[in-house]
């Protein structure tokens, strides 16, 4: 957004035409559809006979649609993590079952990249209800609508909470006790059945076969 606020109040109105275009792809390209719907807004008002407004509107509906769609899925489910200060309490509701724990953030570049392969990962244990795929979001509070619309908009099912800098910290220094890496963003653990951590540096999602052979041996 930085750059066509910048163009707004320093360039001419054809330049502010063109980068703010070239900005409404950028957020669609990188799957940003709060600012997707800013820009496209601003191009709408200020521009109404700009060429590229179709185009703008287009993919503004695209991803709205996705979200709608995304929004009816049973497999996505959010929770509050009010009451959660510890992996313990985040995994109670989940013991007598395996857990592959992703700690993440949308802000961050290598989360959003590992998010591209969960589908094939949800794919490959479809019909094992002895597995659960559990989300630790890390952001302001602020972020929690564009967190959601990130987990929509990306198809993520699974069990999702999301915790601020502060609330986290005491699940990064049990990761830190248990030999992981903190506030290393993404960190990936493996949880056994009785809610204790067997690793926490598993394998990414984008490993695949070494993912999931991983998870095979732990459920088997």
């Amino acid at each position: 957004v930085l750059p066509w606020l910048f163009a707004r109040s320093q360039l001419t109105p054809a330049m502010q035409e063109k980068i703010l275009f070239n900005k409404i792809l950028y957020a669609a390209s990188n799957d940003y559809p709060s600012v997707l719907k800013y820009l496209a807004d601003s191009l709408n008002i200020l521009f109404p006979d700009s060429y590229y407004r179709k185009f703008a509107n287009k993919l503004l509906n695209d991803f709205e649609k996705k979200l709608s769609e995304a929004g009816k899925n049973p497999a996505i489910n959010f929770h509050s993590s009010e009451a959660i200060h510890s992996i313990a309490s985040l995994v109670e509701p989940y013991k007598g079952r395996i857990i592959y724990l992703d700690v993440w953030g949308i802000w961050c570049g290598p989360c959003r990249i590992e998010m591209e392969y969960t589908s094939d990962l949800k794919e490959r244990f479809k019909n094992r209800e002895d597995i659960v795929f559990l989300y630790l979001h890390m952001d302001d509070d602020i972020k929690i609508p564009e967190w959601k619309e990130y987990v929509f908009l990306k198809n993520v099912e699974g069990e999702h909470y999301h915790m601020n800098s502060e609330h986290i910290q005491p699940i990064w220094n049990e990761i830190e006790a248990a030999g992981g890496k903190p506030r290393l963003y993404p960190t990936y653990l493996i949880i056994d059945t009785e809610g204790k951590i067997i690793t926490t540096g598993a394998e990414r999602p984008s490993s695949k076969e070494n993912l999931y052979r991983q998870l095979e041996e732990m459920m088997n």
